[in-house]
């Protein structure tokens, strides 16, 4: 530093230098007028006052859960394949709903009992069964909906598929062994995976848009009374029956559903009927 002369100035930091540059930028823009602020504000207000008016509006115009029910009530039994839809779903869960007490009797006290198996892991294997079964049936169940739909086979299909499945899981009542059981099982539920996806979209595609979710609400609630029912009735015939008998009910009410599908011809729909 030359004698009493000022010290260099130090090149200030990048970090510095972006920041003064930041403020520097800041300070050139224009600042929003107060009354543009106010209107949007109000604006803002405008829209959600509108949406609360339009929602109040729209909660008045939509009729009560009681008239839709009966509208719904209506059209399945004015509709003969809506009805018997809704009547093979029931059937079948006069049988499906003891699946529950099936399983835990089969597994957790009978086959625990001659085999030596813990009982949590023999129920635990019946319901593995159970689930990769399905999950078969629904994971094949585009290709064979695409294959019915080209042979015109789909009223047929749904009927033999739920007989076999029925047969099949009474069948499963005489297996010695809960690996034998097991398969079974597993055969029976991935045939009844797929139908349910083909049966389901047949059922889908034949409903007009206004009244879909009315009718699919009041299948699948019908269908579930009946499961609850059926498993309640279920538990208390343990006292009076084996489980390898319950097995045998329940599948053959299942297959009265089949039963009932290729009695009626009303599954099969002309294609100007889908929607």
């Amino acid at each position: 530093m030359p004698l009493g002369g000022k010290p260099p100035e130090e090149p200030a930091p990048p970090i510095r230098r972006r920041a003064a540059a930041s403020l520097q930028r800041a300070g050139e823009e224009p600042t929003p007028h107060p009354a543009d602020v106010r209107g949007a504000r109000e604006e803002a207000t405008r829209d959600e006052e509108t949406g609360a008016r339009m929602h109040k509006e729209g909660r008045q115009e939509r009729p009560s859960f009681m008239t839709e029910l009966r509208e719904g009530l209506s059209y399945t039994v004015k509709n003969h394949f809506a009805l018997t839809i809704l009547i093979m779903n029931v059937i079948w869960a006069t049988g499906g709903g003891s699946i529950n007490v099936i399983f835990e009797r089969i597994g957790g006290v009978y086959f625990a009992g001659t085999e030596g198996w813990n009982p949590d892991v023999a129920v635990a294997m019946l319901w593995t069964a159970t689930g990769f079964g399905l999950t078969l049936g629904m994971l094949i169940a585009r290709r064979t909906s695409i294959y019915l739909d080209r042979k015109g086979f789909n009223h047929g299909f749904i009927g033999w598929t739920l007989i076999i499945h029925g047969v099949l899981f009474s069948l499963a009542a005489f297996m010695p062994t809960l690996w034998l059981f097991s398969v079974i099982v597993f055969v029976s539920r991935a045939i009844v995976g797929v139908e349910y996806a083909v049966q389901e979209t047949m059922f889908q595609r034949s409903l007009p848009d206004y009244i879909r979710g009315r009718i699919s609400t009041l299948d699948r609630g019908a269908e579930l009374t009946m499961f609850g029912l059926s498993s309640y009735v279920a538990s208390g015939m343990m006292f009076y029956i084996t489980p390898q008998t319950l097995t045998i009910i329940s599948g053959v009410l299942s297959a009265l559903a089949g039963i009932v599908s290729v009695s009626y011809t009303h599954l099969t729909l002309p294609t100007s009927d889908l929607v």
